[in-house]
């Protein structure tokens, strides 16, 4: 009975190490934005605002009562790195960077809140702001 008991635990112990060991894959979110980005013959660009989870280390060149923002990753949808985003809005006003973007649709690689990295599809559509809310609670919203 001793050996069936420390058997099966240390199978437990080997299926719990291997699940560690594995690469951990970021958590990928339904898309976010418009319906479908409309072309524009002018002016085919909008606005990407991400707010990611905050940025836990130490800025001691800015204000302390200023929020700073994780940077993230703007990909095509094959995933291919398109940029690297610092995402602080470089003013006194606490919010993330707005990019702007050719019409489209993109994938975004950022930290949600409780450290963990996701993958939110977004669309970006001419002439508005497709907002990303990663700040709370680990899910995203846009408005």
């Amino acid at each position: 009975m001793l050996r069936v008991f420390i058997a099966s635990a240390l199978c437990g112990v080997a299926v719990a190490l291997a699940g560690c060991a594995s690469p951990r894959q970021p958590l990928v979110l339904g898309s976010i934005g418009p319906s479908a980005p409309q072309p524009s013959p002018l002016d085919s660009q909008g606005s990407l605002v991400v707010f990611t989870a905050r940025d836990p280390h130490a800025h001691f060149n800015g204000s302390p009562y200023h929020q700073y923002y994780s940077d993230y990753k703007v990909c095509d949808e094959q995933g291919n790195l398109l940029q690297t985003i610092h995402n602080d809005s470089g003013t006194y006003v606490d919010g993330p960077a707005e990019v702007k973007l050719p019409a489209g649709k993109y994938r975004v690689l950022a930290r949600a809140s409780g450290s963990r990295e996701v993958a939110v599809p977004v669309i970006i559509a001419s002439h508005q702001v497709t907002t990303v809310h990663l700040d709370s609670v680990g899910t995203a919203a846009s408005n």
